[in-house]
């Protein structure tokens, strides 16, 4: 199998169908699947004409949105390893070092680059189908096992993961995200930046699917964003934790009853999300909001409680997510740390199994030697959880992220709960510095509004939280963030 075959089938049975719309530059251009399989022949012919094949991995680095999804269809088409780079420094820089890559697909011109660059155009709107259909198929080839995609991660710990996908695995989870998401029915945006993995991967499985797709330029302000989906009614918008709280600052600086009013589904990936986020996502810009549980290394597990392509939160632990809706093919245990299986409401480390054959994960080491992260068949994404009689999954937070203060076992959210009720606070993350005596002591950093006196704050959070209450408050201007806007908490303790 290859990855790309429901986008080649879309081609020929859905040719007039709007693929995507291309916004970039001010104007409005539809592309239909046709168009977009010319484009894609076109990118086929380009990259055989450099001499790469099924043996490379190639760099693809675009500002264009609607070009990175072409030469990403076509680079997979042909069986190629395909590595999106933001920028050439850092990890970025270790990866292309390791796998040996030496070329970057782009579309920036007259700017240096480490290794050979090739710039091409954007030829959506200037092909024809039968000029270049004879390329789509051609070089179809099984590459169920062929490494697909390289991806590096870092969530919230800020240490760089490097692992491939292959075209097998990438099938495999967009089979679990459509599962939770009725991609068949719905056009798609998201307000990450198409460049992103997780946004590109939401645009190629609603290709897949035969949907419309918006691809988001860097050039988009946030309220052009949000008038291009109330104009085009779309259906199902993708978002992290940061851009939930834009959309309320700016349902509140409108002050308008509700930001969406045609109510599309809003995925959000966060295994803890705030309630009052929730709480006022689902009042004041959508009330059909979808927090899912999801990580780089095997894509989409379980879901808030979903009926009807509409969001139904179920009840919450108030320091905690819970999911009740989870994927077929996905088993999910709760385990101590010498990997027995706990009991129902039993707090401990979540570990996920995929029933596949072959099921592994694998990252690059130092030596660049592919090392696999699994123990007894078994993946650690390090969150703690619990799973009820019912079989529903409570997630308390990253398990290295927990605190033990004079022996008590203390959650960041916890303190961060609590901070967030005082008075002149505006946010709050925790974290543990170690002590000798005290073996962490809880610290929690504060963004502030006028008024607002540490001191006050902390004998008021005492009387929160008691002997749980952080010991330093530290006010700050923002907090660090990695670049999908989640909060690197590590980072804060140095």
């Amino acid at each position: 199998m290859n990855i790309v075959e429901p986008i080649i089938k879309n081609v020929f049975e859905l040719p007039d169908t709007t693929a995507l719309v291309d916004l970039s530059g001010g104007k409005e251009h539809h592309i239909s699947f046709s168009q977009l399989g010319a484009a894609v022949g076109s990118a086929i012919s380009e990259i055989e004409r450099l001499g790469i094949d099924s043996q490379n991995c190639v760099a693809i680095n675009f500002k264009d949105p609607a070009l990175d999804l072409v030469y990403f269809v076509a680079l997979s088409a042909l069986g190629v390893g395909v590595y999106p780079v933001a920028s050439f420094s850092g990890i970025e820089m270790v990866v292309i070092e390791r796998l040996g890559i030496s070329i970057c697909i782009n579309d920036i011109k007259n700017v240096s680059m480490p290794i050979k660059s090739v710039s091409v155009k954007n030829n959506l709107r200037n092909n024809n189908i039968s000029k270049h259909q004879e390329f789509l198929f051609r070089d179809l080839k099984n590459c169920s096992d062929r490494p697909w995609l390289v991806r590096n991660t870092s969530g919230t710990t800020g240490d760089p993961k490097v692992f491939f996908s292959s075209h097998l695995d990438g099938a495999s989870r967009r089979r679990r995200y459509e599962e939770i998401f009725d991609i068949a029915s719905s056009s798609f945006l998201s307000f990450t930046l198409a460049h992103f993995g997780a946004a590109r991967q939401r645009l190629f499985y609603s290709l897949c699917a035969g949907r419309t797709v918006f691809p988001v330029s860097r050039e988009f302000s946030f309220k052009k964003i949000i008038s291009i989906i109330n104009s085009f009614k779309i259906d199902l918008i993708y978002a992290v934790p940061l851009h939930l709280e834009s959309l309320i600052g700016e349902a509140e600086v409108r002050n308008e009853e509700i930001l969406f009013g045609h109510f599309p589904v809003l995925e959000c990936t966060s295994s803890l999300l705030r309630d009052d986020v929730e709480k006022h996502v689902k009042q004041k810009v959508t009330p059909n909001l979808v927090n899912a549980y999801s990580f780089s290394e095997l894509g989409h597990i379980c879901a808030t409680e979903t009926q009807h392509g509409s969001a139904r939160v179920v009840e919450k632990h108030p320091e905690s997510s819970k999911m009740s809706r989870f994927v077929s093919g996905v088993e999910v245990q709760i385990k101590n740390s010498s990997g027995e299986s706990l009991g129902p409401d039993e707090k401990g480390l979540i570990a996920v199994r995929l029933k596949e054959e072959n099921f592994s994960v694998k990252y690059l080491d130092s030596s660049g030697n592919w090392i696999s992260s699994l123990k007894n068949g078994w993946f650690y994404p390090g969150d703690l959880g619990a799973r009820s009689l019912e079989g529903h999954l409570t997630i308390f937070g990253r398990a290295d992220d927990m605190l033990i203060f004079n022996g008590i076992n203390i959650y960041p959210s916890e303190i961060e709960r609590a901070a967030r009720q005082c008075t002149h606070v505006k946010d709050a993350v925790a974290f543990g510095i170690s002590h000798k005596l005290h073996y962490q002591v809880p610290v929690v950093a504060v963004t502030s509004l006028d008024g607002f006196d540490k001191d006050y704050f902390l004998k008021e959070i005492k009387r929160i939280l008691g002997n749980k209450a952080p010991v330093i408050c530290v006010p700050v201007i923002d907090f660090p963030r990695n670049s999908m806007g989640k909060i690197l908490r590590r980072k804060m303790a140095e």
